[in-house]
This record gives C-alpha cells, sequence and structure tokens, in this order.
C-alpha cells in the first residue's frame, strides 16, 4: 500500500514538474518576445525621428521661417502663407487619378455657378460684385478712373446715384462733387467746374446756363435723399479694378486659371484641409501632385500650370518633422518611454514568475528525490524477505 501511494504521488510530481519546465520555457519565449518588441518601439522611435514632411518658406516678422505645407496653406484661401517666388504665382493640388484641381467648397460652388471664361469675372463673382457692376468692369476694364452707368441697379454694392443739374433752377454748391457725361457713355468726375459756372451781379457762383447747353453735368444724390428719382445710377470701375488686384483678387483670378487648366475641380476633405501627413503621404505615392501656376510667354493664355517637386530648387523641401515642430519630438520621446516602461514591466513580471516556477522546481526535484529514496528502500526490504 505505501509503494503504490509512493508510485501515485511520484507519477503526480513528475507531471507537475513537466508542467512547471514548459512554463518556464513558455515565459522564457515570452521574454524573448519583448527583446523583438523593445527593438520594435526603438526603431519606431528612429523612424519617427527621421520621418519628414513637405515644407515651405514663409516670411514671419521680417525673417524666413519654414513650416509644414498643407492644403490650406499652401492654396486654401488668399491669405495662404506659402512663398511662390519671383515669376511663380500660385500652387495648386491636383487629384492624380481624376486630373481636377482641389479646391474649398466656396470655390467649387462659385465654378459650378459661373459660366463665363473670363479670370476677371470669375474673380468679381466671388468678391461679391453684383453682376451688373461686373458687367460695367468688363465692358470698360481698360478705361481706368471713370465712372459707368449700371444695366441694373437694385443690386450694386459700390454704385453712386445722380441727378442731372438743371441751371435754370439748381444752385451751385461749392462741396458737391459733380460728374460730366462723356461721349462713350461714361461718366468723369468734374475737375473743371470753372468751366460750367459764371458770377452773378451780387458776385455769387451760380451754373452757367450756356456752358451746360452743350454738356451734361450730375450731381450726387445725398444717401438720405430718398423722395429724388436717379437719373444715372454709376459704378466706379477704378475701385473695382483696385478690388481686383488685391491678393484675394489676385487668388480667385490664379483658382480659376488652374481649374481652367485642369477641366474641372472637385472638393478636398475638410479633415485633409490642415494635415500635413495627408498631403505628404499622397504626394509619396503619386496620388496628389503639386503644381504651380507661372507666368509665361510662350503660352497662348500668357500662363503655364505644371507640376514641381521638392527637388525643383523652389521654396518647397523635405523637412524632418522633429527639427520644425518640438512637439513632434516630444511626442515621439513620451510614446517611446511609455512604451519602453510597459515592456520592462512586463520583462520583472516574467522574471518574477520564472523565480517562483524555478522555487517549486526545486521543491518539486527535492520531494521527488526524497521519493525515489523512499521507494528503493521499500523494493530493497521487499524482495530482501523472499530472497
Amino acid at each position: 500500500m505505501g509503494m503504490a501511494a509512493s508510485q501515485a504521488r511520484l507519477l503526480s510530481l513528475t507531471a507537475r514538474l513537466h508542467d512547471v519546465e514548459f512554463e518556464a520555457q513558455s515565459i522564457e519565449q515570452a521574454k524573448l518576445s519583448l527583446a523583438d518588441q523593445e527593438d520594435a518601439v526603438y526603431q519606431k522611435y528612429l523612424d519617427a525621428l527621421d520621418a519628414t514632411c513637405i515644407t515651405g518658406k514663409l516670411m514671419r516678422d521680417g525673417e524666413q521661417a519654414t513650416v509644414a505645407a498643407t492644403f490650406q496653406n499652401l492654396c486654401g484661401g488668399w491669405e495662404n502663407t506659402l512663398a511662390v517666388g519671383s515669376g511663380n504665382l500660385a500652387y495648386g493640388l491636383v487629384n492624380q487619378s481624376t486630373g481636377k484641381l482641389y479646391v474649398t467648397q466656396a470655390v467649387y460652388d462659385g465654378y459650378k455657378n459661373y459660366t463665363g471664361k473670363d479670370a476677371d469675372e470669375f474673380a468679381l463673382q466671388m468678391l461679391g460684385f453684383s453682376q451688373a457692376e461686373i458687367e460695367a468692369y468688363i465692358k470698360h476694364r481698360d478705361t481706368k478712373g471713370t465712372f459707368y452707368p449700371l444695366s441694373d441697379t437694385t443690386n450694386s454694392t459700390a454704385s453712386k446715384k445722380l441727378v442731372k443739374v438743371d441751371a435754370s433752377v439748381d444752385s451751385y454748391a461749392d462741396g458737391n462733387t459733380y460728374y460730366i457725361k462723356n461721349a462713350e457713355g461714361g461718366y468723369s468726375e468734374c475737375t473743371d467746374i470753372a468751366s460750367y459756372t459764371k458770377k452773378d451781379e451780387n458776385g455769387n457762383t451760380i451754373f452757367d446756363t450756356d456752358a451746360l447747353s452743350t454738356a451734361e453735368l450730375y450731381t450726387e444724390i445725398p444717401e438720405d435723399d430718398t423722395t429724388t428719382t436717379p437719373e444715372a445710377v454709376i459704378v466706379d470701375v477704378k475701385a473695382i479694378d483696385e478690388k481686383l488686384k488685391t491678393s484675394e483678387g489676385s487668388y480667385y483670378q490664379n483658382i480659376f486659371r488652374m481649374i481652367q487648366d485642369c477641366n474641372g475641380c472637385e472638393v478636398i476633405g475638410e479633415e485633409y484641409k490642415n494635415d500635413s501627413e495627408w498631403l505628404t503621404s499622397m504626394v509619396e505615392q503619386g496620388q496628389v501632385g503639386i503644381y504651380i501656376l507661372s507666368e509665361s510667354v510662350d503660352e497662348e493664355d500668357g500662363y503655364k500650370f505644371e507640376q514641381t517637386s521638392t527637388s525643383s530648387g523652389g521654396y518647397l523641401s523635405d523637412t524632418s518633422i522633429s527639427s520644425i515642430d518640438s512637439t513632434e519630438l516630444k511626442r515621439a520621446e513620451a510614446e517611446y518611454n511609455k512604451d519602453l516602461k510597459a515592456i520592462n514591466r512586463k520583462d520583472t513580471q516574467y522574471d518574477l514568475a520564472l523565480e517562483e516556477l524555478e522555487t517549486e522546481r526545486t521543491a518539486i526535484t527535492t520531494e521527488l528525490d526524497s521519493l525515489r529514496t523512499v521507494i528503493d528502500d521499500n523494493i530493497e526490504r521487499t524482495f530482501g524477505i523472499f530472497s
């Protein structure tokens, strides 16, 4: 009976010893896997330090700075910050799959609602001028500083309402601005009012009836005058031209030229507008191309739109992200330290588990040795009786 019990205990301990050794081998394998994980974490950290993005140059407080290129600061608005250099006008992002220019929703809607082919006309539409004002400008854009009548006075935003001077009843007012109608149908500010006035017997300045018999002189109706019916509503073409020449006006002109060259446009997703990583990745994969609009005497319309790159020697370049954004470097370091601490914690847990298994293995081995001794003694004793 004693031998049977000893034998059963021996088998139980042997099985447990095999389990302990298997667990120890599994933990050792896991520790080797941790070493691989540590190498991977370190490599990820090095990759983060070596990661680059497309950057551009801008002037900030009189000094040149480098910033990550995004859709927004390349071509997403008239106030975009990245420089393009002498002779170059604007950047554009093109979907290489469709050949269409990426634009904002506002530009897309504006282009969709415009059926013409004139960059100035499109820009004025985007700037908020009425159709009547745009028509007046397009018709007379080569005659600067002259006022022209509007075909539609309802929606005008920069108009002047005029009434014709009647020399027989109207009194001359020294503070008023007067306008002369010319043969082309336009109006000019009268700079020689003396030619149309004279002195009366009391020395007062009055309108000269004879002079006005051969010319049409107008004066502006005060804004608070709601009773006088205007005889002409005019717009200042020069003022519109000055607005068109602002950065905002030029932006819309250039956008139109680029859209025309791409035969259309599509809206960029809001989530990508300020994402430099997305832009860099898409350019690297060849899915997005960075193009630049330049003046060119060789092209029929005076402009060319062609692809550029960071190796073209312009204002774009590939730059280490950590060198232009310290937060990216700190983020990479923080993530590396966090992952490394997690690996070290697991390694410590594995070491403790191995110590416990080693302690158990030692105890089992000791007990097995004792059992084998007892079994050997029992065998010797039992067989000695029958010998």
